[in-house]
C-alpha cells in the first residue's frame, strides 16, 4: 500500500486502540512491520487449540480455534476468522495448514459453515486431502474437554505457504 492511500484510508478509517470493535476499523499494516503469529496449545486431549495472527501493535486480524483428539483421531475447527482487509492474502489457507501439521491422517470436519466457508473448505481440501466435512459433531472426549481453556501463549513462526 502506497503512502497516499494510507493517508487516504487512515483518513476514512481511524486506526483503532485495542479495542473490542477494532476489526471494523482496522487499517492493513504495510509499513515493514511483519505481523507475529501466536500459538495457543490444547490443555487436554480433544480440547481446543488457536493460532491468532496479529499486526505490531498487538490487533489479531486472524484466528482460528479448532480441536483434536488423538484417541479418536479427529480434527474439527470450530471457527476461523480473517477480518476483511487480510482476506484473500492466504492467511485462512496458512492456519489449516499449521492447524493440521502433525495431524494430516486425522478425519477433519467443521462447525457449520459461512457462505464464505463453503467456498474455502472445499478449496484448502483440494490441496491437505482433507474432507473437512460440514456439520462434523464432537466425539465423547472432545465433549469432555470443552471449557478447559487454552494453553499459555507460544510465539509461532509465520507459516511460508
Amino acid at each position: 500500500m502506497t503512502t497516499r492511500w494510507r493517508t487516504i484510508l487512515s483518513a476514512l478509517i481511524p486506526r483503532p486502540r485495542r479495542t473490542a470493535d477494532a476489526a471494523a476499523t482496522a487499517v492493513p499494516d504495510d509499513d515493514g512491520q511483519p505481523e507475529s503469529w501466536v500459538y495457543f496449545p490444547q490443555v487436554a486431549d480433544g480440547g481446543y487449540h488457536q493460532i491468532r495472527v496479529q499486526t505490531a501493535d498487538g490487533y489479531d486480524f486472524a484466528r482460528l480455534t479448532w480441536a483434536t483428539c488423538s484417541r479418536c483421531r479427529i480434527g474439527l475447527v470450530a471457527k476461523i476468522r480473517v477480518t476483511d482487509l487480510w482476506q484473500r492474502k492466504g492467511y485462512g489457507t496458512r492456519m489449516m495448514r499449521r492447524a493440521m501439521h502433525g495431524y494430516e491422517t486425522y478425519t477433519w470436519g467443521t462447525t457449520p459453515q459461512s457462505p464464505d466457508g463453503k467456498r474455502f473448505f472445499p478449496a484448502v481440501g483440494k490441496t491437505t486431502s482433507a474432507a473437512f466435512t460440514p456439520r462434523a459433531g464432537w466425539c465423547s472426549h472432545m465433549r469432555d474437554a470443552r471449557g478447559a481453556g487454552l494453553g499459555k501463549a507460544q510465539p509461532e513462526p509465520a507459516p511460508t505457504e
